[in-house]
């Protein structure tokens, strides 16, 4: 069964019920599962129940607002799940944009949007409303038809062969330096692991270790949660990453 994962801010809870009124008939034609945290039974962890959504999901529609991007969970969490798994997987993003927000500076704009965000939901009519919203019905049944080949070609992920092996093994073994991580994969120069590294702390998917007295901050690295994330998602195709370094 496809799922189809809505984020938003309970603040915005009107917003979501709207939503999911227009694309109720994804779920009783084609028993499409749409999932939201409503969902989540009393007494569930509720924070494992939306990160494994997440990771069942093949769509994600976002519900972008000043409350969403004021939630810190949202930004520090779930977003985070969301993005790696568009990276990694191609999940597919469609923003719906409710107000005026600094909806730019969120880097969420290179993602698909339903509407323009200098027309939110909130400034149409009630019939342009539901136009737009039965448009974004009509283009998620679309999406979902189409098959997700993403994992087809390793080539196309935006993270290269090297940087997925760095953090595979940081992930792996724990911190390293950056000379223990070249003796692990001789294939690979210092120089090279060193700006993979480099590009993995700007991506917030590893971490400098503090100094420990025995080896300085600068050459000692460590893979976050969202790392982890990444190296679940390709740990299956560790041999195929392999073959093609070597």
């Amino acid at each position: 069964m496809d799922n189809i994962f809505i984020s938003y801010s309970k603040k915005d809870s009107k917003w979501l019920a709207e939503v999911k009124m227009h694309l109720s008939i994804l779920e009783h034609k084609y028993q499409l599962e749409i999932w939201d945290d409503t969902k989540i039974k009393i007494g569930n962890n509720w924070q494992e129940d939306i990160f494994h959504s997440i990771k069942r999901c093949k769509v994600a529609i976002l519900l972008v607002s000043n409350n969403f991007l004021a939630s810190e969970f949202i930004l520090k969490r779930e977003l985070p799940a969301i993005l790696n798994k568009a990276n990694i997987e191609g999940l597919v993003i469609f923003n719906v944009i409710l107000d005026f927000c600094s909806f730019k500076e969120s880097g969420l704009d290179k993602y698909q949007c339903l509407n323009d965000p200098r027309i939110p939901l909130e400034e149409l009519k009630a019939a342009h409303r539901k136009r737009e919203l039965v448009k974004l019905t009509t283009q998620l049944k679309e999406t979902i038809d189409r098959p997700q080949n993403a994992l087809s070609d390793v080539n196309e992920t935006p993270y290269s062969i090297g940087m997925l092996l760095v953090l595979m093994l940081l992930i792996k073994v724990g911190p390293k330096s950056i000379t223990e991580i070249q003796n692990s994969i001789t294939s690979l120069r210092r120089k090279t692991i060193f700006l993979e590294l480099e590009k993995l702390v700007v991506l917030k998917h590893v971490e400098k270790v503090k100094d420990d007295g025995i080896k300085k901050p600068s050459t000692k690295w460590k893979g976050t949660e969202e790392g982890k994330i990444i190296f679940s998602n390709f740990e299956k195709t560790y041999l195929q990453l392999s073959n093609k370094l070597n």
